[in-house]
């Protein structure tokens, strides 16, 4: 029973652990789109891969260890857009809670399915 209990621990913090990345550098993507924005008259990068190094320090924060994106994003977006509109999103489910990722107003926000572009 013990061990039972600390097998479900231990994945229980592991899980807890990925998230916490994961959310560091969804964050850290966040933060590039706004600083981007911000010198481009409010307009987010035409792609993701454009931040770096300017305004994303990692790469990893952008691309997996193969060199695929982590991130689908949806270009043409800019700080006026509606607030609530997705701006990226995991390319795969975030762990048990599904797809995750940041709106235009910089809201993070989960789903379990992956989110519908809005016109």
């Amino acid at each position: 029973m013990l061990a039972v209990s600390v097998g479900l621990l231990f994945s229980s913090m592991l899980e807890m652990a990925k998230r916490a990345s994961w959310m560091e550098e969804a964050s850290a993507v966040f933060s590039g789109c706004k600083a981007y924005a911000g010198e481009h008259e409010g307009n987010f990068p035409p792609e993701l891969g454009g931040l770096y190094p300017e305004y994303v320090e990692r790469q990893f924060s952008l691309r997996d260890k193969e060199g695929n994106p982590l991130w689908i994003y949806h270009p043409g977006l800019n700080v006026a857009s509606p607030p609530d509109q997705p701006l990226f999103w995991s390319r795969e489910p975030a762990g048990k809670f599904g797809y995750a990722g940041f709106s235009v107003n910089g809201d993070f926000w989960e789903k379990p399915e992956v989110p519908v572009r809005q016109p």
